[in-house]
């Protein structure tokens, strides 16, 4: 009985650990949890710990192109907000 568990939490795990999150999907899940409260990079990496500062900064750059996400400030002082619509 104890085999079978730990092989499905095996199989979990593995399968966990192959998912590749996208720029969309992090930016997703991070503004679904912080909901309509500002937020800095550091904030957003907080979620996922496996990206670099520069990955963070790309996201955070796209989220405000595609008009996701609002910047104010400058470098250590920016902040996000979600733009709503």
């Amino acid at each position: 009985m104890l085999g079978l568990v730990r092989e499905s939490l095996e199989g979990l795990i593995a399968a966990i650990r192959s998912v590749t999150l996208t720029v969309i999907d992090r930016l997703e899940i991070a503004t679904q949890a912080i909901g309509k409260t500002s937020f800095s990079r550091k904030d957003y990496q907080a979620f996922f710990k496996t990206i670099s500062t520069s990955t963070a900064s790309h996201d955070l750059q796209q989220g405000v192109k595609m008009g996701l996400l609002a910047k104010s400030g400058d470098k250590r002082t920016t902040r996000y907000k979600i733009v709503e619509g």
